[in-house]
């Protein structure tokens, strides 16, 4: 399978993967663990309403934050399957395509991100907590469409027409400055807000309006309708005769001053995001909230390079067979080959944008006493092809002046079930914290020809995220008192 993958990939859209790989690392996610975490002044990432438990705080300068995430609708147990006793991967005649579409929509998606933060600290007013941050932020995303599985599955035949479109490439690195501000207006409700002015770093991005192939015994047919833009430094694209790219290079006389200067926001490439929360207590058991996260987009105007192609192309090729497995390699390199002779390409240097996956949090705690907090979220996010929706139940202690942990299980619409852990230990001002989430409890004993292993074959997603703060100030939030106080 990871062949026919990347056989697609290198020959019959070979004139925008070209571009789309040259970048390296948008689905900017934190930790679900943080919504319902209040001793960690973190938590407002995910709400702007939510101020933290404290009367100020500063992030260790260059040590704030860093967190890694990893999601992805396929998961291990999806390619390698257990019929009658032994396991089965795609290609094999027992394998069920059936069960494995089930994990995905129109587009199976793979995502990765990571954020650092360098710099955030926050003060409390009389009604009111001013925040601000600044983030850099890298973020890759890839769509496989279900019909390049049913390739592998039942070959190519005569009459078929296989539709790609929601082949997918996003690859984003960014700098994300943060202004916020949280307002309670009385006594039950609060309202809070980011202004997230946003500074390109690099980008590729790859989509179609249309991309499908059909087969009529002896020939193709090719509608493509699509582009590939790059806004990528230190990197020149050069075409070939059809205007497909052939090479990339970068400058040879790169110096590390020419890398750090990259890490200033310059604003060349300029974006702006929005974040709107609130928080609504019901009364001094129950409280509600909602946040909506992700609101922008990046314009992109330097160091560009850009393919585009249009229209419908006819060749002759070989036909494709499931069954003929080892002539599947060549058949692609010759329909690679015919797609280059017949279809245009055109480069140039055009603008484009990169919108963000926009977030809806919607929540409510218990306030079992002040030690304990009960918290449900569900959690939605929107991308091009593909849904999210993830359900989270937390408990939540909180001992102010030494501990605060928090235990999540995790519940992903057609995805993964698992636990979440975190804790943050303080001394004086001092604050460590680190959080695991999707830790899984599913794990599988894998036979493989003469290897046994362990796999947590259920495992779509995983996310760490780790920092230091100092925390000043005691003050209970939304007006609790505090334990220690």
């Amino acid at each position: 399978m990871n062949k026919v993958i990347s056989l697609i990939r290198k020959n019959i859209l070979l004139w925008m993967g070209i571009l789309c790989f040259s970048s390296t690392g948008v689905l900017a996610q934190n930790s679900s663990l943080l919504y319902y975490f209040e001793n960690l002044p973190q938590s407002n990432y995910l709400n702007p309403a939510m101020m933290p438990r404290a009367n100020s705080f500063v992030g260790l300068p260059g040590a704030s934050g860093i967190a890694l995430d990893f999601k992805s609708d396929i998961a291990p147990k999806d390619l390698i399957q257990k019929s009658g006793g032994i396991w089965v991967q795609p290609l094999d005649a027992d394998f069920n395509y059936d069960e494995f579409y089930k994990s995905f929509g129109k587009s199976a998606s793979i995502n990765a991100s990571v954020a650092y933060a360098p710099i955030y600290f926050g003060f409390r007013t009389k009604k009111g907590y001013f925040t601000f941050s600044l983030q850099q932020k890298i973020n890759a995303r890839f769509g496989l469409p279900k019909d390049l599985f049913r390739l592998a599955e039942k070959g190519f035949g005569n009459g078929e027409t296989l539709d790609f479109k929601s082949m997918q490439t996003k690859l984003v690195s960014y700098h994300e400055l943060s202004f916020g501000y949280a307002h309670q207006i009385d006594e039950k409700l609060t309202v809070g807000v980011h202004l997230k002015p946003l500074s390109g770093i690099a980008a590729a991005q790859m989509k179609f309006n249309e991309l499908s192939i059909s087969n009529n015994l002896t020939s193709y047919t090719l509608n493509v309708d699509g582009s590939v833009y790059s806004s990528i430094p230190f990197v020149e694209v050069t075409e070939d005769e059809n205007g497909f790219p052939d090479e990339i290079d970068s400058d040879e006389d790169l110096e590390s001053s020419d890398f750090v200067n990259q890490a200033t926001p310059k604003f060349k490439n300029f974006g702006i995001a929005l974040d709107l929360g609130a928080v609504y207590d019901l009364n001094n058991k129950v409280s509600f909230s909602a946040a909506l996260n992700n609101l922008g987009y990046v314009n992109w105007k330097s160091n560009l390079n850009s393919s585009e192609a249009s229209g419908t192309y006819r060749f002759e090729g070989p036909n494709i067979s499931i069954q003929e497995s080892d002539d599947i390699g060549e058949s692609y390199e010759a329909i690679g080959d015919s797609i280059r002779d017949v279809m245009d390409a055109n480069t140039g240097k055009v603008k484009f944008s990169t919108g963000l996956s926009p977030e809806l949090m919607l929540g409510s705690v218990y306030h079992a006493n002040h030690v304990l907090d009960l918290g449900f979220l569900s959690r939605s996010t929107f991308a091009k092809y593909n849904f999210r929706q993830e359900f989270v139940l937390s408990a939540n202690f909180n001992l102010y002046k030494a501990f605060s942990t928090t235990l999540a299980y995790n519940h992903e619409i057609k995805g993964s079930k698992d636990l979440g852990l975190g804790f943050a230990l303080r001394g004086g001002p001092f604050q460590f914290y680190l959080m695991l989430n999707h830790i899984p409890f599913y794990y599988d004993k894998i036979e493989s020809d003469d290897s046994k292993f362990i796999a947590p074959t259920k495992a779509e997603t995983f996310s760490v995220m780790t920092g230091i703060n100092f925390v000043f100030g005691k003050h209970g939030y939304r007006n609790k008192p505090m334990i220690g106080r």
